[in-house]
């Protein structure tokens, strides 16, 4: 198993603001609440291709098949004629 240095838990430290046994101790909505006040805009997906990475990762990513709730909401209003 692979530990990291004092230096390198300094250093994430000093750039989050969390010490690590802070970090690990949160849990996925205040994780989100953190990263959402520390950057002051909402988390999203965004559905915008990045030029550099359209053949890594996600192939529904890269092929622009991703829905959003947005999307599925558009799609229902048209499919129940809302």
């Amino acid at each position: 198993m692979f530990s990291l240095s004092s230096v390198t838990k300094n250093q994430i430290q000093k750039a989050v603001g969390l010490s690590m046994s802070q970090i690990f101790a949160l849990d996925s909505a205040s994780e989100k609440v953190f990263v959402e006040t520390k950057n002051a805009s909402p988390l999203v997906f965004s559905k915008n291709r990045v030029g550099v990475i359209s053949g890594r990762g996600n192939s529904l990513l890269a092929r622009r098949k991703i829905k959003t709730l947005s999307d599925l909401e558009r799609q229902s209003k048209k499919l129940f004629g809302i």
